[in-house]
């Protein structure tokens, strides 16, 4: 092939193995992630080279280039998407499915990024689960490749002199859109193409610098070579030393970027890096890149479905394995032919295209639609006689990024007389139903005062989330709301204390765990701290006491509910496993170690237990939950009672054993 770059197939190769590897949850490989941007300056290098080549050679088509595309990208990604089907069949629950169904459905228009955007959250399955989360990237280029050639048409016709500047501007412009959307709107920065187009634009720069060379400083071959070893060693630190705590993307994606840049442009056959990309083991795995990209991720996700439980080594490097080999079978079988043009004409090309897409289409809304009759949601379903498990009023009641409630405007619920609130989060939430039932009964109501990822504590905001998450804002308002309304005199705060304050994600010890972290700092005079590590969980523990005296010290009755305990299982999925294992109905046992919990949660049980007041009443979960049915175990299902929806958040049998204690305290 003309002017065919094996060390550029070879940095794919680099771009793409730490993906593998940080998605299988090699924790050397923390900024594994990276390789996504990597991908980006490639093809926005590539495209724009080989545009620039036929428009100089008077022979560019825009069908035949769309038609390249299709050939490309197309094939595999479609034949990946119907792969994942049966599995999803057998092994996703109806939540899921509906999930993973709209996402079949938006990938079949290179919609998934916009899907996923607004899907991002808290409450959102996590990323490990989702088969087809990595299809966003794809999106994101499909998108480019639709609107970037009809640019560049136009400008070559309209500005011809002007091609650098008009790329150059728009490159700029996205790159600050991303800078000002990291701050305001992080997820959207990480999702859309106005923030992630500067990453393909400078590639588009790189190509036309590369198609001139005029500034002849860069052409020295020791410049080349210092350049070209700087480019790849900023990758290798981004690599290596980013983690999914580095707030990305923003300025510190430069340096993976740019470091593409600096490869792409410096390294020949004659530099070190040149030399070492384009060995034939880094080339090899660079040509399967594509494929390996789209099978890495439905693999790993369903291992999480079948097993419940983190995988074991062996489990892991097995699906790695597996990913290379179907990568390899999937390259040689389906997109070499394609990429052929004698294979196909060019209107069957866009015809089965289309055709594939508009079943893909109709198959993701299928899922959408009848995800609660297959085989394992029947079993799944029969969790929720077990477990009454729809015990949010999230919809309506539970304020989010997307959906602030002002506390004026919060709902009532439960009996007419309103005389309590209840505070906090996500946790909270999910007593809201239930408390509600246990109020009415007593002709008493509530006011719902939860927000979404927040604590209910005054002075604190979450440091991986922008301005849009307006969780002190929403807390000033709750206690003003709180200090006018004379009614109210009861208040119940509950939140998932530990996940704010503590610097690691939950793990079971027994292969259960939760990926989220959702760290806050203190808020002081009104400006954001960023504590140092050792010093912040200490504050914010300090934050929530001095939240709950202010909440005493308007005369209100509060009670404190302690750290639910966490399981780190989807309760409901292994109980369905189980169900589907031949377990008798009815003797259901899943439980975690209750040291556990101790442990996590001791820094903010020693500091609740500080407080100390006529009017607070503590409710400790762990006494209900734990060391009663199983000594020295928490217990999540029992017998005939499933007592969590998900992995933390009780379900109504659940938070009724709870609310049982709580109205027992409220009434002495």
């Amino acid at each position: 092939m003309k002017n065919y770059r094996n060390d550029i197939d070879g940095l794919r190769a680099v771009a793409v193995i730490p993906v593998i590897f940080f998605h299988a949850g090699f924790n050397y490989f923390s900024g594994g992630f990276v390789g996504v941007d990597i991908f980006f300056v490639i093809s926005g290098f590539l495209i724009t080279s080989i545009l620039l080549s036929e428009f100089n050679q008077n022979r560019f088509s825009l069908i035949d280039f769309y038609e390249r595309r299709v050939r490309r990208i197309l094939p595999v990604l479609f034949t990946m998407v119907v792969t994942t089907l049966p599995f999803a069949y057998f092994l996703m629950p109806p939540q899921d499915l509906k999930s993973f169904g709209l996402s079949v459905s938006a990938v079949s228009f290179f919609g998934s990024n916009i899907l996923f955007w607004k899907e991002s959250g808290y409450f959102d399955t996590a990323s490990a689960l989702k088969p087809l989360l990595h299809t966003w990237s794809l999106s994101v280029e499909g998108q480019y490749y639709l609107l970037f050639p009809v640019l560049l048409l136009f400008v070559k016709k309209y500005f011809p002199d002007h091609i650098l500047f008009i790329i150059f501007i728009l490159s700029a412009v996205s790159f600050l859109l991303m800078l000002w959307g990291a701050f305001y709107k992080p997820s959207a920065a990480f999702f859309l193409l106005p923030t992630r187009w500067w990453e393909l634009g400078i590639g588009s720069l790189a190509a036309i610098y590369n198609q001139n060379r005029n500034i002849k400083f860069f052409n020295v071959p020791i410049v080349m070579e210092i350049t070209s070893l700087i480019g790849f060693l900023s990758i290798i630190y981004s690599i290596f030393i980013f983690d999914k705590n580095t707030a990305f993307p923003n300025i510190y994606a430069l340096a993976p970027t740019v470091g593409a840049v600096l490869v792409i442009l410096f390294s020949t056959p004659k530099t070190l890096i040149g030399r070492m990309l384009s060995i034939r083991p880094l080339v090899g795995v660079g040509l399967l890149s594509y494929s390996a990209y789209l099978w890495h991720q439905p693999i790993f996700a369903f291992m999480h479905h079948k097993s419940m439980i983190a995988p074991s080594q062996l489990e892991i490097w097995i699906s790695i394995v597996i990913t290379f080999l179907l990568s390899f079978l999937s390259w040689k079988f389906i997109e070499l032919p394609f990429k052929r043009r004698t294979f196909l004409n060019q209107k069957s090309i866009f015809i089965l295209g289309f055709f594939s897409a508009f079943i893909l289409f109709l198959a993701g809304g299928f899922l959408i639609s009848k995800s609660e009759v297959f085989q394992f949601n029947r079993l799944y379903m029969l969790t929720e006689k077990y477990g009454d498990l729809a015990n949010s009023e999230r919809t309506e009641c539970h304020a989010l990024t997307t959906n602030y409630i002002p506390p004026e405007n919060s709902c009532i619920l439960g009996g007419k007389k309103i005389t309590y609130a209840l505070l906090g989060d996500s946790h909270a939430d999910s007593l809201s139903k239930t408390i509600s039932k246990s109020l009415a009964v007593r002709g008493l109501g509530l006011r719902q005062l939860t927000y979404t990822g927040c604590p209910p504590a005054i002075g604190l905001y979450r440091t991986d989330e922008g301005e849009d998450h307006q969780c002190d804002k929403y807390n000033h308002a709750v206690f003003d709301f709180l200090k006018n309304n004379k009614d109210i005199n009861h208040v119940i705060i509950v939140a998932r204390w530990s996940l704010y304050s503590s610097e690691k994600e939950f793990d079971n010890g027994e292969g259960g765990h939760d990926l989220k972290t959702l760290p806050v700092d203190i808020i002081k005079d009104g400006k954001k701290f960023k504590s140092k590590s050792n010093e912040r969980s200490a504050k914010v523990i300090e934050r929530y006491s001095e939240s709950i005296r202010l909440f005493l010290s308007l005369g209100k009755k509060v009670t404190l509910i302690y750290p639910i305990p966490e399981v780190g299982w989807e309760v409901p999925k292994v109980a369905a496993r189980d169900f589907s294992n031949q377990v008798i109905l009815g003797k259901l046992n899943i439980s975690t170690n209750y040291d556990v919990y101790l442990k996590r949660n001791k820094d903010v049980v020693i500091g609740f237990n500080l407080l100390s007041h006529p009017n607070l009443t503590k409710i400790r979960p762990d006494l209900t939950f734990c060391n009663k049915e199983v000594v020295g175990r928490c217990v999540a299902a029992y017998l005939d009672k499933i007592y969590y929806r998900d992995g933390d958040h009780l379900s109504n049998i659940g938070a009724q054993m709870l609310i049982d204690d709580i109205m027992k305290q409220a009434e002495k």
